[in-house]
């Protein structure tokens, strides 16, 4: 009996609050009293981390009603992707009357693809009513894009400033350090790390190089020295000191290229997102070294070969050469006297 009295107070309501124009044909009872007004979305939001989303409902009716918001995520192509990122519950507002509700929402990285970056929500609005269970759909709003930034997309906002670099390295030294500073531009922090390469043979595409494509023309490199990991938070910057060595096979150059490598891990995948410009470091070498030795060696025969060739032609070929100027001298008067 008690029962048969609530409904018929709750049937006599929704008559006495409604206009007979707003009944729809779908619906049972008219619910376009009750709408989604405004729907506001930030532009930019970090996977991870909670962000706000405003939805404005108006109640025209008289009496007040409960409602129930659920935000979706869908894809570009409005999929859905993931149901319910936030909710707000059980809330009542009052007859003739707006309010808005700051809903808070989470995407999680593993809810969205590694490749994407822009995807849309929408907002829908329930009706709880005790006597039905589960709430009824009420309205739903338009949909709104949002950007959505993950670990993989910010990560080549982690860039290097500068490199300092030694000039010039004395010829007992095989060991100097190298001083890069790296700026995160991101909004993650960044696990960061950075390598120091010789270059060998430059890469014929350098922008492809961090693609691992066109292998065959990459760079020839060697790594001279690598520094820790270090965690650079979102905006700030960090100074890395990397001690380099030269191995035997590189002691002996006179000068060699160095390049500055800036590594991310992600979930323990390295990925290269920054190099420095190359910078150009001259290595004294000891004078006597094999090159150096060979050359003395072929100085030496070169002089002792021009010596021999003076003595040659000094005791040999030009007495010769006066001998016989003076006997074609005696033969050139023999016969001038003969005739």
């Amino acid at each position: 009996m008690k029962r048969k009295i609530i409904l018929i107070m709750f049937l006599l309501s929704i008559l006495i609050t409604t206009q007979v124009s707003n009944i729809k044909g779908e619906y049972l009872i008219p619910w376009s009293r009750v709408a989604i007004t405004d729907f506001e979305v930030p532009d930019e939001v970090n996977t991870g981390e909670v962000f706000t989303i405003d939805v404005t409902i108006k109640n025209n009716r008289f009496l007040p009603v409960k409602t129930f918001v659920q935000i979706d995520l869908f894809d570009g192509l409005l999929i859905p992707i993931k149901k319910n990122i936030g909710e707000e519950s059980h809330t009542s507002i009052r007859g003739r009357t707006s309010e808005i509700l700051s809903i808070d929402c989470i995407i999680r990285e593993g809810e969205i693809d590694w490749y994407q970056e822009k995807y849309n929500v929408q907002a829908m609005l329930y009706l709880e009513f005790p006597f039905f269970g589960n709430g009824i759909i009420q309205d739903i709003s338009t949909v709104q894009g949002i950007h959505v930034k993950t670990r993989f997309h910010e990560k080549d906002k982690a860039k290097i400033e500068n490199i300092l670099a030694p000039e010039e390295i004395k010829k007992d030294e095989n060991e100097f350090d190298v001083v890069v500073n790296v700026l995160n531009e991101g909004s993650f922090d960044a696990n960061t790390y950075v390598r120091i390469d010789m270059i060998e043979r430059p890469s014929a595409f350098p922008e492809f190089e961090k693609f691992e494509i066109l292998e065959g023309m990459a760079a020839v490199r060697k790594e001279l020295g690598r520094s820790k990991h270090y965690i650079i938070e979102d905006g700030a910057d960090f100074r890395f000191v990397i001690s380099c060595t030269l191995r035997m096979t590189e002691q002996k150059k006179e000068e060699f290229t160095i390049e500055a490598v800036l590594m991310v891990n992600i979930d323990g995948k390295e990925y290269q997102v920054d190099t420095s410009t190359f910078q150009e470091i001259y290595h004294d070498q000891p004078f006597l070294q094999e090159q150096n030795y060979l050359l003395l060696i072929g100085l030496f025969i070169g002089i002792i070969f021009i010596l021999l060739l003076i003595i040659l032609i000094i005791r040999i070929i030009y007495p010769l050469y006066r001998i016989k100027r003076i006997k074609l001298k005696d033969e050139k008067r023999r016969i001038d006297r003969e005739r």
